[in-house]
């Protein structure tokens, strides 16, 4: 990629690991029981440390972060009811034979939203319980038990285990026997250094909150001197280094010097932005009482990097201006949203009927570019023909980030609907949409935000052609949009994408997580599309059967930052982008054989530089190719790759797009294609949402702008 001479460029690090350390201590005492007890808990995150000790025979509480992105705990459950207050009994020494005891633990993590975790367990560097320091008597590790190579305790050993994990016992019981110097089970050898003990499941990731038992057991004999033997155990739960999160720190932000980064610190009832602080130092926010940090972004805890265009008059004072400082709305013209460059994960390459909403597996991408060839994280670019040839399952770089020729580090995209007037564009909330006007005029006005055009128009945005290159939404840059808001990292909090955790079983699953309808335009003429950045009072509500948005229903609930309206995001919070679904349908540059124009749209010449070309063949002159089967050919699949078309979809109606949003294709009467859908299509619309129309004006089409390096 070609370097921006003045780029804002950060990386983000959150590692998110998070540590518990047990200490474990057996005692055998001449009255005959050794104890198994929580002596010491540590709770480490990359930021900060918090001993918590406790001594004795007592419970502990374990207390988390107060804001977990990974949390880890030990937790009293049915089968191990006293997890923090474990006893080893330990028979009198008059018996014949040894001891063999073993009691349990539960262990809850939760990982809150991210892409499942690695739990590691370790003991100390010698494997082994010490009496005391400098004592020689001590108990050591089961010999040559592994996980995947259990073995039996003899006298003077001990070990642990979990039901079903590897190759230890498919379950455990309390075995505890006064006459064995052998255990009945099988035991695995602390072992000396971190070692995986569970990773993700076959379908990549676990739900968020995962509980197992973890068994301990020693033996002693009748000759085993009596006394404390202590140790530690240390569990660490971490998502770094998991496939499904590779590249999450990989994250390169690519701004114009216009552009100042902003942070929402508002709440429900009172919108606020400040400029951020673009070093993610956790600054504390001093502005209002709502807490948090002035932090750009967090897409791990779907907070999207926001930034604002503002006026000439302003500009300077905010470039130099000191994190935390207020936006005034006054002197916004431009609210943008960044998409970073990421592969994801396919999950089809044919139209089928079974192709259900889920999670799309995302993976951010850290760009080294030459220009023509990009290596990120160590991987070489991958494309559709990987794809092709690895079939389900292969990761692809999203096409989104190839722009004529170049790699991207990210796409710029604006926050709303553009508004304003031809010859004076802006992104702005709780106005209505730019309409009707031709998608040319539409695409000349996206143009007009940068180069010397972007400092005449009124209000001026300030970027340039040396920084920037703007330009409206093909349905490839869509459908980056709609990948990463139908990801851990967007709307969806587990790898099913319900409100319930389970997998969808048909094309509209009532659980379904997903970005709520803008309903604020009207169902009636003269069809006004209503607000910008507004979400209903449900999922799938439909435009207002009252003239206007005056309408009594709508209430700061409903502005973007108000309960309702949040959900309305790609975020379902303030930094995400809206009106994906309803308010206006959206002109995007892909058209339908690159010959067929038609005069009411303006355009006179095909540019492949900014334009999709849908052919016939593989099309033909229908326009229910999308849901008939049509798309169902390797060609096709190349020409959608990462559109939100194919991919997303495999009904046999018009509402064949996830969640039963509005399918259906361009063709020569209507070449050119509109997305997301129009209040009036109720459930229908949506961020898969797809129709046609001739180019020309309508009241009930509008657009969106994109900005990226040029």
């Amino acid at each position: 990629m070609r370097s921006n001479p003045n780029p804002l460029l950060h990386r983000s690090h959150n590692k998110n690991r998070l540590f518990h350390t047990k200490k474990l201590t057996l005692n055998k005492l001449a009255g005959g029981f050794v104890s198994l007890s929580v002596l010491t808990f540590m709770l480490l995150s990359a930021i900060s440390s918090l001993p918590l000790a406790y001594a004795g025979d007592i419970d502990v509480d374990v207390q988390d972060d107060p804001d977990p992105y990974i949390s880890l705990s030990i937790i009293d459950s049915a089968s191990c009811p006293n997890s923090n207050h474990l006893v080893l009994d330990i028979a009198p020494n008059s018996l014949l034979n040894g001891t063999i005891t073993s009691d349990c633990a539960t262990i809850a993590v939760d990982t809150s939203s991210v892409y499942g975790y690695a739990l590691t367990m370790n003991g100390d560097s010698d494997q082994k319980l010490h009496r005391t320091a400098g004592d020689p008597y001590e108990l050591d590790p089961v010999a040559s038990a592994t996980p995947t190579t259990p073995q039996k305790l003899s006298t003077d050993t001990w070990g642990w285990g979990i039901a079903g994990f590897s190759n230890l016992n498919t379950t455990y019981i309390k075995e505890n026997s006064n006459s064995l110097s052998v255990s009945t089970s099988k035991w695995a050898a602390a072992p000396a250094t971190p070692t995986l003990i569970k990773q993700p499941n076959a379908t990549g990731v676990w739900t968020n909150s995962d509980k197992f038992d973890i068994y301990f057991a020693a033996a002693a004999d009748k000759a085993t001197p009596t006394g404390t033997y202590s140790g530690t155990v240390t569990f660490t739960v971490s998502s770094e280094g998991l496939q499904l999160d590779k590249g999450s720190t990989d994250i390169v932000v690519d701004t114009d010097p216009a552009m100042i980064p902003i942070a929402y610190i508002g709440s429900t009832t009172t919108p606020q932005w400040v400029v951020a602080d673009t070093t993610n130092s956790h600054t504390p926010n001093t502005y209002n009482a709502n807490g948090g940090t002035y932090d750009w972004y967090d897409y791990n805890k779907k907070i999207w990097a926001n930034a604002v265009t503002v006026t000439s008059t302003s500009r300077a004072a905010y470039q130099s201006a000191p994190a935390g400082t207020p936006i005034l709305d006054a002197d916004v013209v431009g609210y943008w949203v960044y998409i970073p460059r990421y592969r994801y994960q396919t999950w089809t390459t044919t139209w089928n009927s079974t192709n259900y909403p889920r999670s799309i597996n995302i993976a951010f991408e850290d760009c080294h570019s030459n220009g023509t060839t990009c290596q990120t994280s160590g991987y070489a670019k991958s494309t559709v023909s990987d794809v092709l040839s690895g079939g389900v399952g292969t990761w692809a770089t999203h096409p989104a980030f190839t722009f004529n020729g170049h790699e991207l580090n990210g796409l710029w995209i604006g926050k709303y609907e553009n508004t304003g007037s031809t010859g004076s564009p802006t992104i702005l909330p709780n106005v209505t949409p730019l309409t009707n006007i031709t998608i040319n005029q539409m695409f000349v006005n996206a143009k007009a935000l940068s180069g010397t055009d972007s400092t005449t128009i009124a209000g001026g945005h300030g970027l340039t052609t040396t920084y920037s290159n703007t330009r409206i939404t093909n349905s490839t840059i869509w459908g980056a949009i709609a990948y990463l808001s139908q990801s851990l990292y967007g709307v969806c909090t587990n790898v099913a994408c319900t409100t319930d955790g389970a997998a969808a079983t048909s094309l509209n699953p009532t659980t379904a997580q997903k970005i709520w309808n803008n309903g604020t335009a009207q169902c009636a003429a003269p069809y006004n599309s209503g607000r910008t950045g507004y979400g209903n009072t449900g999922k799938t509500d439909t435009c207002l059967t009252t003239i206007g948005y005056e309408n009594s229903s709508y209430t700061t609930d409903n502005a973007y930052y108000g309960v309702n309206g949040q959900l309305a995001s790609s975020t379902n919070n303030p930094t995400g982008i809206y009106d994906l679904a309803g308010g206006a349908w959206e002109y995007n540059l892909d058209v339908y054989n690159s010959t067929i124009l038609t005069a009411s749209s303006g355009i006179t010449a095909f540019d492949a530089k900014y334009m999709n070309n849908y052919p016939n063949p593989p099309l033909t002159n229908s326009d229910n190719d999308l849901y008939s089967g049509k798309y169902n050919l390797t060609d096709t699949f190349t020409t959608a790759f990462g559109q939100a078309l194919y991919e997303t979809g495999g009904g046999t109606t018009t509402t064949s797009a996830w969640n039963s949003d509005y399918s259906s294709s361009v063709y020569a009467t209507y070449p050119w294609s509109v997305r997301g859908g129009h209040s009036n299509y109720g459930a229908d619309a949506g961020v898969f949402a797809s129709l046609r129309y001739t180019g020309g004006v309508h009241v009930n089409i509008s657009s969106r702008a994109v900005q990226s390096t040029p």
